[in-house]
């Protein structure tokens, strides 16, 4: 009884971290332009403009993107591709946080929500099978791969980071009271977290290659979500406006939006390979519909 209890109080808590991001939101697609001193985003275009759930953006190529979406009860992966969307998985159970795995062609990791409310890491091939990656790691909540290395938010109390790589069937510990957005730092073996402080989030690194770990910057106030540009450069929000840091200036400037669409209750941020397009998570907007 009291397992069984526990099981619900982690489906209970994941379920509430997705709620965070639910309620009708919008995925948008801008053209991110770089300008001589700031970025700017342009040339608004509908990804997934729904009624309800859809979220957890990232791009495969330049030009192509899945995301997750709730049509009823069950959440699916979607794959939007040139304005044409398909359903990748239609199950009984759900699938959360897409994301190619980079050393398996042709396959994405997924959160899969099990008949039980068991929550782990699976795979999906190119078939459409499922395979899981990690059977004791559970509840996986969000994760992010660098090559065969992988890095989990574990849900509990509080909630961790834990590492591990293809193949091995125990994690490391990192760290814990972390907030819900992993991110490959480009051209680096580095990924970056949150730790939740006291009325904001600390963006911190963890280094695959020597097990390092470093403290980078305090995000904006009511920021939690990010996307890295570079090394040195990323985006973020807090909650309306975009803004983007400069590590070699060591400060945050504002993105240039259209002044014709206001933006709220933004989230969730994905960048294309090419830097040159961003999808944002917004609540619904009617300029945009």
């Amino acid at each position: 009884m009291k397992r069984l209890l526990l099981s619900l109080l982690f489906i209970s808590s994941f379920c509430a971290k997705a709620q965070e991001e639910m309620p009708d939101h919008d995925i948008t697609m801008f053209d991110l332009v770089a300008t001589a001193d700031t970025f700017a985003i342009a040339n608004p275009v509908a990804i997934a403009h729904r009624r309800g759930y859809e979220n957890q953006p990232v791009f495969i190529d330049n030009n192509s993107l899945y995301f997750t979406r709730m049509d009823d009860v069950n959440a699916d992966v979607w794959l939007w591709q040139m304005g044409h969307e398909v359903a990748i998985t239609k199950t009984l159970e759900s699938e959360y946080s897409p994301t190619p795995i980079p050393l398996r062609k042709g396959a994405l990791s997924t959160v899969r929500v099990e008949h039980d409310g068991t929550q782990r890491l699976w795979q999906i091939n190119s078939d459409g099978s499922f395979e899981l990656l990690f059977s004791d790691v559970k509840p996986v909540g969000y994760h992010v791969w660098q090559e065969d290395n992988v890095a989990l938010f574990v849900l509990g109390q509080p909630h961790r980071l834990e590492v591990t790589s293809l193949g091995q069937a125990t994690t490391k510990l990192v760290d814990d009271n972390i907030g819900r957005c992993l991110a490959l730092i480009p051209g680096s073996s580095k990924i970056s977290y949150t730790t939740e402080e006291e009325g904001y989030h600390q963006l911190r690194t963890w280094d695959f290659s020597d097990s390092s770990s470093a403290e980078l910057m305090k995000l904006p106030e009511q920021s939690q979500d990010y996307a890295w540009l570079n090394t040195e450069q990323l985006i973020t929000s807090d909650g309306e406006q975009l803004l983007w840091w400069d590590q070699q200036q060591k400060s945050w400037f504002p993105v240039t939006m259209p002044e014709s669409i206001q933006l709220s209750g933004i989230t969730r941020l994905a960048i294309s390979p090419n830097k040159r397009k961003i999808a944002i998570v917004h609540h619904k907007n009617k300029a945009l519909n």
